[in-house]
């Protein structure tokens, strides 16, 4: 007889049948799902984070060649970054025409130390002058140049 019961094909109570999955499977599936994206989320705010500082950067080299050719074209440093973006006689514009901010939605800095120097800069992240022209370990993003 328990032959007989164990070579049963259908089973003797069809509502224990086993449909679907357990509770604890979903959850683990859940958590898998949860730690997964969560960590997608981290990877993703490096990435951009570190966009940024790459087009601040790009945008501040780009800034400090315009006005080394505005003072060999001029003879003079530009007052301000605006004056880069009119033309003066025969020469200019050296920057397009529109609005110039940096990726966290500031303006770019330019700070003429004299005659011959300048620093251009963007005040990162925070908006904060934070470096003082010499910190590696702010946000900020500057050139200083030399004419």
């Amino acid at each position: 007889m328990l032959e007989k019961f164990l070579k049963r094909k259908k089973p003797r109570w069809p509502c224990c049948v086993r449909k679907g999955f357990s509770f604890m499977e979903i959850l683990f599936c859940l958590c898998a799902i949860v730690a997964m994206s969560s960590g997608a989320f981290v990877i993703g705010g490096h990435i951009l984070t570190s966009g940024r500082y790459n087009a601040a950067k790009s945008d501040v080299a780009t800034i400090s060649t315009a006005i080394s050719q505005y003072n060999f074209e001029m003879g003079h440093m530009p007052a301000d970054i605006a004056t880069l973006k009119t033309a003066d006689g025969q020469y200019g514009p050296w920057l397009p025409g529109g609005d110039l901010k940096d990726p966290w939605g500031h303006d770019y800095q330019l700070v003429i130390l004299n005659a011959h120097e300048y620093v251009v800069m963007s005040n990162g992240a925070n908006g904060v002058n934070d470096s003082g022209y010499n910190g590696d370990t702010t946000d900020d993003v500057f050139i200083r140049g030399i004419n």
